[in-house]
């Protein structure tokens, strides 16, 4: 098994507004009551599985097993989150499971923050749908108030997360429509030395995505002061700057908040504030619902699963049981027991286990052919099975059935590994019987389990077998030949010493004398026999199966050394005697007959019988590879920048023993600034031939680094793949300077920002015209930035003709992605010099006489000048009735007062939905001067006083700048006529 969570539960995660109650206690906060207005500040995760039964997360020791979930996820590329849940049908059902977070986009299973690397915490996602990273306990100085964490962890761009439902430092009473809202908060020195203050806005903001932001404070939630009725922030819109109130659009309200949390279109967000009290400085953390239903391919749910084999009590799982044969016994007739037992499953959920043995041992993870037996059914179950030299290798398959009708594991798929748990062992039998007679072939080390550094008896050097014969290595045999021997033959004659005178004896005498004979007789030897030669020999299992034997070596004498040096399992030697030669005869101590004695002469050589004794033996089992695991195959071995997933199958072939799975693997380093946590991904133990995928999904400048070793410790030098180039991000949103100027009418200098994370833009284009949908007749801009980094480069687009401008701007990185960007809206508005009208006039105003004063705009709408004010500064009898008198006299307000044109509807030029430099509209103003108004000329052109002058300029409504430069209208006011003048005696 790669892990208990390489075979994870996945459940469907379905996000829906929720208004009801919700009953998430624990140390996170319980979510309240939702008031009858319908808004709700969360948008609550529903969480179910294909058949339809839906879940909730288990809270219960949520301290405990978030941090359990966070060691579980040993996967960080799989999308595939680990949480505890609860089947609301059926309570006591608690499993854990997994969240498929793939159709969450562009989110990370873990960032790196606060120096380390923190996984996503999938309770925070699946009980409150909130991206928060590690667990409260990774925050510094957490504070812990009425079982509630001040945070939840940390965001995804590394800041602390603020917990929403943390309890209130302090109570205000105060609606939070009505707090004094600091503006740009990060720029404030009290927000900035505060403890709970930051110092940098959000990256989003940095980067200028205002309407971004914007759209997402449209769903923006607050509450009252109560904290239980909650309202959208956009229907209020109220920032208190400790003047006036004004409701505030959420462009605007954008910047008196950091967005601590971005919101998705499935996940929710969180906003903060700080609040001025004239006194301590607060902070407030507000929530951005998520906005969709997701919708997730539905997993069918499993239950992870494993199971151990056992024998004796012992733990055999995909080992080896070696078992010594008694004297006498043959080798693969005995049968022992095979316990097979679940592992880590609480077996209260488990209804039974089917158990398979496999028709070939040779059966991986990976097989797509194969041919079950059953084996039974049960929990557990003991199986007897024979061993052999050689050694015999069973595979044995499990599908766990659980009692809600789920199973693991799922079957859904064409492998062994995706249908069946798959476990082996082996079982070998060592015969290490001595040969016949009283001595014995002994083998040094009698198996590689005997060598120094052996690993479960795989080696990775020649073996040197030290052959030897101890006990009786000599033998004695009797023997008999017919040998010559010499003794004294015993003569004697009987003779007449003397006689009588008739020659007659009369005394008798013997005379005896010897002489030396030679006969042949028996005679006994004993001869000992000596061991001239052995031979030696031995078979073995290649990574096939079958057997190999091994050559024969002859032995001189009674010891040598064979050397093993051909790689393969299950190595047994035998070694025999081949010959025993004489070493040497003695003669018995047989006497010759006669009380002779052997003439001499050496016993015969070879004679006596010949020993038979072979002495027979077999070693132990050798396991001998000496080459290296090697990397049969890899591709692609390097990826030039692109948009999308790089995946690497890396095929890993070892010729026997098989990879060790600690030490082979591969890593998935990520080179670039965002430096992601490095994965690494194992190799199935003790596999031969297998597959693992590198799959890089995230931005970054990838390299993979390739270990393996194998059993024996044949360690192959590590291999690196690079680079891998990917960036799956769009250029930053192309960012436009304010409009800085004093005056509308003035030329407007836009410098834009282009930008990108990684692969940088390699490609720039604009257009700036009168639309803000049109993006046409772009054209290529020199503004490109470096690759391998975060980059920026800025052009300048000048505005110089009036109108509503907008700048189209489209960028493309090296890896594809393109970004469209439109700017706001830009205004140059310019008036044109006043005039007074009827033209007849010449400028030269009678008294009692009407007179107009108009102006033209260029680059204004119709519909935008209803929100726009012609202004004038004009002499004060404007506003005097024409025939005015005080004391009889008439006479007409000096000074200047303020006044407005009127819109002269109807002489509109060029096109009207958006100003171009030829939309045209004009204003008017009619004035009187009464009679009493001075005259600033005769008649005949004499000049009696100053000129009277209007000023006129423009202010454009819902923009800044607003104003224009004043423009003025001179003008003469003379007297009406002249007969009238003698009349009234008008001052002159």
């Amino acid at each position: 098994m790669k892990s208990l969570f390489k075979t994870k539960i996945a459940i469907c995660l379905l996000f829906v507004m929720i208004f009801t109650s919700l009953n998430l206690t624990g140390f996170l906060g319980s979510l309240k009551e939702v008031q009858a207005n319908g808004v709700s500040p969360y948008t609550i995760p529903k969480i179910q599985d294909q058949t339809g039964a839906e879940y909730i997360v288990d809270w219960s020791y949520a301290a405990t097993t978030m941090k359990e979930a966070i060691n579980k996820n040993t996967n960080l590329q799989d999308n595939l989150v680990p949480v505890k849940v609860q089947n609301k049908s059926n309570p006591s059902e608690v499993l854990w499971a997994n969240i498929d977070i793939s159709k969450l986009p562009n989110l990370p299973e873990s960032i790196s923050a606060s120096g380390k690397t923190l996984k996503l915490n999938g309770f925070l996602l699946a009980g409150r749908g909130l991206v928060a990273y590690g667990v409260p306990e990774d925050v510094p100085g957490n504070e812990l108030k009425n079982d509630k964490y001040r945070y939840l962890g940390y965001s995804i761009n590394g800041d602390k997360y603020t917990n929403p439902d943390f309890p209130p430092d302090a109570v205000s009473g105060t609606h939070a429509k009505d707090k004094k809202w600091i503006k740009h908060p990060w720029n404030d020195s009290r927000v900035q030395s505060s403890k709970y203050g930051i110092r940098n806005p959000s990256p989003i903001y940095v980067a200028g995505q205002f309407s971004t932001i914007a759209g997402w404070l449209e769903r923006a939630i607050w509450h009252d002061a109560s904290g239980t009725v909650y309202s959208y922030i956009k229907d209020d819109g109220v920032i208190n700057r400790g003047q006036s109130t004004r409701t505030y659009s959420t462009s605007e309200i954008l910047h008196y908040f950091h967005v601590e949390a971005e919101p998705t279109d499935y996940t929710n967000g969180t906003i903060r504030g700080w609040h001025d009290t004239h006194g301590p400085l607060f902070y407030q953390t507000f929530t951005i619902p998520a906005l969709y239903q997701i919708e997730l391919v539905h997993i069918i749910p499993i239950r992870e699963g494993d199971f151990i084999i056992k024998h004796e009590g012992e733990d055999y799982t995909d080992g080896t049981v070696i078992k010594s044969l008694p004297s006498g016994t043959q080798a693969g007739v005995t049968e022992y027991p095979i316990n097979l037992e679940l592992k880590g499953i609480d077996t209260n959920l488990v209804q039974t286990v089917e158990w398979y043995q496999f028709n070939s041992p040779s059966v991986t993870n990976g097989s797509t052919s194969f041919s079950p037996s059953s084996i039974g059914n049960g929990i557990t179950t003991t199986i007897n099975r024979k061993g052999s030299t050689a050694g015999a290798i069973y595979a044995i398959g499990a599908i766990i059935k659980y009692k809600n009708g789920t199973q693991y594991p799922a079957g859904t798929g064409n492998t062994l590994g995706e249908k069946y748990i798959l476990h082996k062992v082996t079982i070998i039998e060592q015969n290490q019987e001595a040969g016949e007679g009283s001595g014995e072939i002994v083998f040094n080390p009698n198996s590689s389990f005997d060598i120094g550094g052996n690993r479960l008896g795989w080696v990775k050097s020649d073996i040197n077998v030290s052959v030897t014969v101890t006990g009786e290595t000599t033998k004695t045999a009797n023997g008999s030949a017919s040998c010559q021997y010499s003794y004294q033959k015993r003569h004697e004659r009987t003779y007449c010493s003397d006689r009588d005178e008739n020659g007659s004896c009369t005394d008798w005498d013997t005379e005896v004398w010897y002489t030396t004979e030679y006969g042949n007789a028996s005679r006994e030897y004993t001869e000992i026999w000596e061991i001239k030669s052995l031979k030696v020999w031995g078979s073995g299992t290649n990574l096939a199966g079958s057997s190999v034997r091994l050559p024969e070596q002859t032995i001189n004498g009674t010891s040598g050394t064979y050397i093993i040096s051909q790689e393969l399992s299950a190595i047994q030697l035998q070694a025999e005697i081949i010959e025993w030669q004489p070493k040497s005869q003695n003669w018995g101590s047989t006497q010759p007959p006669n009380d002779g004695s052997w003439t001499g002469g050496s016993p015969p050589v070879g004679r006596t019988s010949k020993p038979t004794d072979k002495y027979s033996s077999n070693s132990g089992f050798y396991y001998l590879d000496k080459t290296k695991p090697v990397i049969a195959s890899a591709s692609p071995t390097s990826h030039n920048w692109t948009n999308q997933t790089v995946t690497v199958p890396i095929r890993i072939t070892d010729n026997l023993s098989g990879l060790w799975r600690n030490s082979s693997f591969f890593r998935v380093i990520d080179k670039s600034y965002y430096n992601r946590p490095i994965v690494t991904t194992y190799y199935n133990h003790r596999s031969t031939d297998d597959t693992q995928t590198a799959i890089m999904s995230q931005d970054g400048i990838y390299e993979i680094e390739v270990d393996a070793e194998d059993t024996a410790q044949n360690k192959m030098t590590q291999v690196k793949y690079r680079e891998y180039l990917i960036d799956k991000t769009n250029p930053y949103d192309a960012r436009f300077s304010s409009d800085n100027r004093s005056y509308i009418d003035d030329d407007l200098t836009v410098t834009v920002t282009v930008g990108d994370n990684l692969s940088g833009v390699v490609e720039t284009r604009y257009v700036l015209n009168n639309s803000p949908y049109n993006n046409s007749g772009m054209r290529n801009v020199s503004a490109t930035t470096p690759e391998r980094q975060e980059g920026y480069s800025n052009f300048n687009v000048h505005i110089t003709q009036p109108g509503s401008w907008w700048i189209h701007v489209y960028q493309k990185d090296r890896a594809g992605n393109e970004t469209w960007s439109t700017s706001s809206e830009y205004r140059l508005v310019r008036i044109s010099d006043p005039w007074i009208e009827p033209s007849q006039m010449n400028n030269k105003v009678p008294r009692a006489t009407r007179f107009d004063i108009l102006i033209d705009t260029y680059g204004l709408t119709e519909e935008r000048a209803d929100y726009s004010i012609m202004n004038m500064d004009s002499p004060k009898w404007i506003d005097d009735a024409v025939e005015r008198k005080v004391n009889g006299i008439y006479s007409a307000n000096s000074g200047r007062t303020y006044d407005y044109m009127n819109y002269y509807y109807g002489k509109e030029k060029g096109p009207q939905d958006y100003a171009t430099p030829s939309t045209e509209i004009m204003w008017w103003k009619a004035y009187i001067p009464p009679y009493g108004t001075p005259a600033t000329s005769n008649r005949d052109g004499g000049r009696l006083r100053n000129q009277e002058y209007v000023d006129v300029y423009l202010t454009v409504g819902g923009y800044y700048p607003s104003d224009t430069h004043t423009k003025k209208v001179y003008f003469d006011v003379i007297p009406e006529t002249k007969i009238k003048t003698e009349v009234i005696n008008n001052p002159k």
